[in-house]
């Protein structure tokens, strides 16, 4: 029986990774598959017409894990179905090198897309990532490994009480220099969108991915206060947001608007 499943989208040998298992594994068995390469930006994409190939490896540790040569939620989907004999008790993917934060953020996240995965099969899950003062800042193990602890604290509340109703996913999202003394906010999502991220290249027809997030055109950063993206850019705490995947719009609200005259 596997109580937790780990996965993420930085890919299954990623620092991030091992950290979080390293402290998951004091709370049960452990079943660990990601994909084989970084699938960032992905969101909850799954492979449709290319063949994927599962792999039994070992970690840098020698643990055992697997790896998916697809999405984050290929992986999520092959451990859960096809490795683990029953449905673990909680799905945690992570950790991300970089937040996740912000509706625009959250909607593009292979993290975030492989928790929702196992959150739509009925699985509590969360998602965990760490925010760094830069883009291009180099991650060592040591960055990784008070996040993890705080991860593992709430992955042990789940694995004992369950999520509250209407909850079916935690988004964690840590600054990188947290410490104990950090506080913890409970958050809503931030309602913001990154603009153009794709820059010319030389060639007229030719686009690459920003490397300069914070000055994209059209990028919508109005952060309000009491919410995640607020939380960890602006005050620099922990933010935890809990998400429900009940997407329905207010009905009543859109039956009176179908009523007005045109």
């Amino acid at each position: 029986m596997v109580d937790i499943l780990l996965t993420n989208d930085d890919g299954v040998y990623s620092l991030g990774f091992l950290a979080l298992k390293n402290e998951l594994k004091a709370l049960g068995s452990l079943l660990l598959v990601g994909p084989r390469e970084e699938k960032s930006w992905i969101s909850k994409a799954i492979s449709r017409f290319d063949p994927i190939r599962l792999q039994k490896i070992k970690l840098e540790d020698g643990t055992n894990a697997y790896s998916v040569d697809g999405t984050p939620v290929d992986a999520t989907i092959l451990g859960l179905f096809t490795i683990a004999k029953q449905l673990p008790k909680l799905v945690v993917s992570g950790i991300n090198t970089g937040a996740n934060a912000g509706n625009a953020f959250i909607f593009s996240s292979g993290t975030v897309g492989a928790a929702l995965e196992a959150a739509m099969i009925g699985i509590p899950s969360m998602a965990v990532s760490v925010v760094p003062p830069h883009s291009d800042y180099r991650f060592e193990i040591d960055d990784f490994r008070y996040p993890a602890y705080i991860a593992k604290l709430l992955a042990q509340r789940i694995l004992k009480y369950g999520l509250p109703a209407n909850i079916n996913l935690i988004n964690l999202n840590i600054p990188l220099n947290a410490t104990p003394e950090t506080e913890i906010v409970v958050t809503n999502v931030a309602k913001l969108h990154y603009g153009c991220i794709f820059e010319p290249s030389e060639r007229g027809d030719e686009f690459n991915f920003t490397r300069k997030m914070e000055s994209t055109k059209g990028a919508q950063y109005d952060l309000q206060p009491g919410t995640d993206a607020h939380t960890v850019f602006v005050e620099n705490k922990i933010s935890i947001t809990p998400i429900n995947i009940d997407i329905t719009g207010d009905l009543k609200q859109f039956k009176k608007w179908l009523k007005l005259k045109i």
